[in-house]
């Protein structure tokens, strides 16, 4: 594999290895709430949140506005880290960034088994950028670790690199898949109907 130049994060100056970017756009009728708790509780078992610290959610942006329709616009930035498996204290985390823009929402109620039941319409876009970041700060603070700095991370640390990508792509692909499948099976129902697909859990 040639060798690139590495990309570093001008705010934290760590090394920055990009792993996927997704969008996920959906038009048609959905409960916000439900999609809003499905990604929670994902985050929660794949342990990149702990729901006893909710206090500290990691939620650095929420934005809404209300047109003379009574529409909501909304704009939601979540901003999800951890250390990655295995690797040396301080030198890895992966980061998780959602941003959710969420346009025209409205109240809807729909007919299901004889019942109203209010849930939402409009639309929404997703966007979901997963990478990692590596600290050779303190390589950078020994000349002579520094000198061998691009020779270690290249023999030594480039399979392990590529691995921990391979593993987190695969896991926020699996995000994407339980956001997919939720709203194709909306589909599946027609404007009257709705079904819960996903249970959601308590916040104990």
């Amino acid at each position: 594999m040639p060798w690139t130049p590495a990309i570093y994060n001008k705010f934290t100056d760590m090394e920055k290895e990009d792993v996927t970017f997704y969008t996920v756009c959906f038009r048609e009728i959905f409960d916000l709430l439900y999609l809003y708790t499905l990604i929670y509780e994902w985050m929660v078992d794949n342990e990149w949140h702990d729901r006893n610290k909710d206090v500290d959610f990691p939620e650095v942006g929420y934005i809404e506005r209300t047109d003379d329709r009574d529409r909501q616009e909304l704009w939601v930035r979540w901003r999800m880290k951890k250390d990655v498996p295995g690797a040396p204290k301080n030198f890895a985390q992966q980061y998780f960034d959602i941003d959710y823009h969420i346009l025209a929402l409205q109240k809807h109620e729909i007919i299901h088994e004889g019942k109203k039941v209010r849930t939402n319409k409009g639309e929404f876009e997703i966007n979901v950028n997963v990478y990692i970041e590596l600290n050779f700060k303190e390589w950078e603070k020994n000349p002579l670790l520094n000198a061998f700095r691009k020779l270690f991370r290249k023999r030594i640390m480039e399979r392990k690199i590529d691995r921990w990508k391979k593993d987190l792509k695969e896991e926020s692909h699996r995000l994407r898949e339980a956001i997919s499948t939720y709203l194709k099976l909306q589909q599946y129902y027609p404007e009257k109907e709705v079904g819960e697909f996903w249970r959601k859990k308590s916040a104990e």
